[in-house]
């Protein structure tokens, strides 16, 4: 048995430089007997480095990438990194990057309106706009935040795929596994043109879960929730889960958008089981100052709560008994002691 593992090759760059999926193409590549046999997966591959979050710009993913532009099967644009849906849809389902527009259809609606991008109710596609629609719409969303602008990057083009823009490819086949529905996933993976539309549907269900949750943590100011949601402790933010399924992307986004300072914690008790599942991350930003791993913390305090965890420096998981759960929360807090995150921290 030979095991290829492409974390081994990280060479402590979390995830490395290439992917599961990327792996799976060069894999495919070596078994044809052609030269530029299996070339026309490489849009399966670069799907996998986005939905990994992975770097495209260098190493083997982009050795990938520059053979599936020089084969004319993927296509690379500079615009709005949204997907490629109605308008209106896209930014209520905005959530990563995040936007506060996330969620919120009254907001959307009158956004749209004062830019005069969208059409009638947002019906427009990202596609159609005009480069003087598009620019405006840029613009606007700039200014609604600072994170907003990473929005604006590269933009992937699937030319052989049942859906097109890479971003919503890499969205679907990644609810289609949320669901259970490998089936589905796999046939969008095989061009079968009647999978897309359940594998929307999954997409919207996740979604609405998502931004449900986003609401819920993210109040405006003066309103109930928010600051009572997430706890903080001095050197982690906590939170409890109401919706099954998102625990972990939700822990990502809080963590990338809303609570960037100290790492985060999200505790799901939805499951009928006696356990609850839970899942730490933290920002991008933090990881890179040095010195954190999740992993390592989550396994010691799970362990001793009679739980167990683990996982990978920035984005790690554990499983503890129903009821330890704050016992957990302090016990991870201490792990973490001396990071510097308990700088500001005003106990109240």
């Amino acid at each position: 048995m030979v095991l290829v593992n492409p974390c081994l090759s990280a060479e402590g760059r979390e995830g490395g430089e290439v992917c599961a999926a990327g792996l799976s193409y060069l894999v495919a590549r070596c078994l044809s007997e052609n030269e530029r046999g299996n070339c026309d997966l490489a849009g399966l591959a670069v799907a996998g480095s986005l939905g990994d979050k992975q770097d495209l710009s260098s190493g083997l993913n982009k050795e990938i990438l520059d053979e599936a532009v020089r084969e004319g099967v993927v296509s690379v644009k500079r615009g709005l990194r949204l997907g490629g849906g109605k308008i209106r849809d896209l930014l209520l389902f905005a959530t990563d990057p995040y936007l506060p527009l996330a969620g919120k259809p009254e907001r959307v609606d009158a956004f749209l309106k004062k830019v005069g991008a969208g059409g009638v109710e947002g019906e427009k596609k990202l596609s159609d706009l005009t480069a003087e629609e598009v620019e405006r719409l840029t613009a606007a969303l700039s200014s609604l935040s600072a994170l907003s602008q990473e929005l604006v990057g590269a933009v992937y083009v699937f030319n052989f795929e049942v859906v097109r823009d890479g971003t919503d490819f890499m969205r679907l086949v990644d609810a289609c596994g949320r669901f259970g529905k490998a089936g589905v996933g796999i046939g969008l993976c095989l061009r079968e043109e009647s999978a897309v539309e359940e594998a929307t549907s999954l997409h919207t269900k996740f979604q609405n879960k998502l931004v449900s949750e986003l609401n819920r943590i993210n109040k405006e100011e003066g309103g109930s929730g928010g600051a009572d949601v997430v706890k903080e402790l001095p050197n982690i933010f906590y939170f409890f889960v109401q919706e099954s399924g998102v625990t972990g992307v939700l822990a990502g986004i809080v963590a990338e958008y809303l609570r960037t300072k100290k790492p985060v914690v999200a505790l799901n008790t939805t499951s009928k089981s006696a356990e609850t599942k839970i899942s730490a991350r933290c920002s991008s930003r933090l990881f890179k100052s040095g010195g954190l791993d999740l992993a390592e913390a989550l396994e010691k305090a799970s362990r001793e709560v009679g739980g167990f965890g683990g996982g990978h420096p920035v984005a790690a998981g554990a499983t503890v008994p129903a009821g330890s759960e704050e016992k957990f929360v302090a016990a991870l807090d201490k792990k973490l002691l001396g990071k510097g995150f308990s700088t500001n921290f005003k106990k109240v």
